[in-house]
């Protein structure tokens, strides 16, 4: 994410994600993931706007019980990358 999408967050999926509401109003319109990739996205909407982005470490508890589907994920997390990245194009060439 760093390298492809210029992200200067470090973990988009772990942890938590807090916004004001008004913050909250402005940017999910712009988000279009509803899977996995959504927390990437809300962060990159956000890093493009020039919102400030904390990232607080948690103490987190392996839920030994819950499992990700790797390989389907991996792919919509490349798909997701890869609509990011256009996105950031067009914009960098519609930009005055």
């Amino acid at each position: 994410m760093r390298a492809v999408l210029r992200a200067q967050f470090h973990d988009a999926q772990c942890g938590f994600k807090a916004l004001r509401r008004d913050t909250a109003l402005e940017l999910l319109p712009e988000v279009t993931d509803d899977g996995w990739f959504f927390d990437t996205e809300l962060l990159l909407v956000a890093q493009r706007r020039g919102l400030r982005i904390e990232e607080v470490p948690v103490h987190w508890v392996d839920d030994p019980d819950s499992s990700v589907r790797i390989l389907p994920t991996a792919i919509a997390d490349l798909r997701g990358v890869v609509r990011m990245r256009r996105a950031a194009r067009s914009a960098s060439r519609s930009a005055p």
